[in-house]
């Protein structure tokens, strides 16, 4: 399991599992039938970097299945789960009174729109 504390939780739309997105730096994805982790994914720190951030929020494309948004400070990771790699790094700015880290994520229905708050 996860070395720390859980920050973020989402629903899998089309199999019984669910993520989990932790402070120690990793998102897991966990069948509901059996409660094991059967995927891990570790974003790259960020540039300059050589210690992971925390995953603050978990999105999943409801109209792609295999693809997962990552915030992680002020970086959003989108994964390709069936390749387990990047596809896009996204990083976010700071605009008035907002903080750089990002806490929450949402991907549009039909998959185009990938929204990030603080």
């Amino acid at each position: 399991g996860h070395r720390a504390s859980v920050n973020a939780l989402t629903l899998h739309h089309f199999s019984p599992s669910i993520f989990s997105g932790s402070e120690d730096g990793t998102a897991r994805l966990w069948d509901l039938r059996t409660l094991k982790g059967v995927r891990l994914l570790a974003p790259l720190p960020p540039s300059g970097s050589t210690s992971k951030e925390s995953i603050n929020a978990i999105a999943i494309s409801k109209k792609e299945s295999h693809v997962v948004a990552l915030a992680h400070g002020s970086n959003i990771d989108t994964y390709d789960l069936r390749k387990a790699n990047v596809i896009l790094r996204q990083f976010t700015k700071s605009y008035g009174n907002h903080q750089d880290e990002v806490n929450s994520i949402e991907i549009s229905a039909n998959g185009k729109l990938l929204v990030a708050g603080d």
